[in-house]
């Protein structure tokens, strides 16, 4: 596996130590046109400047998944309906996605467990116990997106104010519990409301 960011080219190769992998950069020299870098008898057609490589244990190479993610910002559109009609057209549109809509006492929430509208990374769950093996990298089973959905009076028609959220349920197979942590949205959601306001 390779990339390239920026002046730098990083290799990621298996290592003989099991549970590990060998991180080899290349740092990109343009006027050295001539160097390559050369991993393990294979040979890049990357220039380079200096070559260094290091051991990091795998779970290093994942994005740091588990930390705590805020909810996006909330959005807010205008449509010139009365309030009435807003909450209609608001939730026709998104029943008509498939979000499941129900009525609150100012507004709408709609919940949603399709992959379109949550991103959820891996968790590195741990035991506990200094034993390294015991880490496991969990997908998510299950997603979930969230939309409070609000409608205000205002001149010639009403506004529209929404705050989205998104959660994972995980298992934890080193104990067989089960764990929520926040997730990203991938933006779906936030134009299909604004879509479905402003029609």
């Amino acid at each position: 596996m390779t990339g390239v960011i920026g002046s730098t080219m990083w290799m990621v190769d298996s290592s003989e130590t099991p549970g590990y992998w060998r991180v080899t950069l290349c740092r990109m020299e343009p006027r050295d046109l001539a160097s390559r870098c050369k991993v393990d008898g294979r040979v890049t057609e990357e220039p380079m400047l200096e070559r260094w490589t290091l051991r990091v244990a795998t779970p290093l190479l994942v994005l740091v998944a588990g930390c705590e993610t805020g909810p996006p910002p909330p959005g807010a559109a205008r449509t010139s309906e009365p309030v009435a009609a807003a909450i209609d057209d608001v939730a026709t549109t998104l029943e008509a996605e498939g979000l499941n809509v129900e009525r609150t006492a100012d507004g709408l929430r709609a919940t949603s467990d399709a992959s379109a509208f949550t991103r959820c990374d891996p968790v590195n769950v741990r035991d506990g116990s200094d034993d390294g093996t015991r880490n496991v990298f969990t997908p998510v089973s299950e997603k979930q997106a969230v939309a409070d959905i609000h409608f205000t009076p205002i001149d010639r028609g009403t506004r529209v104010s929404w705050q989205t959220s998104y959660s994972g349920r995980y298992h934890n197979r080193v104990n067989n519990t089960w764990f929520e942590r926040s997730c990203d949205g991938t933006g779906s959601l936030e134009r299909l409301l604004e879509s479905a306001v402003q029609g």
